[in-house]
């Protein structure tokens, strides 16, 4: 049975925003690549990519629960960029 109570630690945290500044990367040279007519589309297309990665990993259900935890936080200001990584319930490596 998963632990889906699992609270990251100092390496769960450090992995997730190595990984993080890694995509960021990849995608920065991937819109510069691409024609720049296609690079407005790249939010979209990460979010579209993610969410099918999501319900791949975790369920349907699951992914639509985390989401939702997502809108919430962020309605309420919670700001990655500024304040790190967000905790989500689900999965974890």
């Amino acid at each position: 049975m998963e632990d889906k109570t699992h609270v990251p630690n100092e390496a769960d945290i450090a992995g997730l925003q190595e990984v993080m500044k890694r995509l960021s990367l990849a995608v920065n040279v991937a819109e510069t690549v691409m024609p720049r007519e296609l690079a407005g589309y790249t939010p979209n297309a990460l979010l579209n990519v993610t969410i099918s990665r999501m319900i791949d990993i975790e369920g349907r259900k699951n992914t639509a629960t985390l989401l939702s935890t997502l809108s919430d936080l962020l309605m309420n200001g919670v700001d990655p960029a500024r304040h790190g990584p967000v905790n989500l319930p689900g999965k974890s490596p």
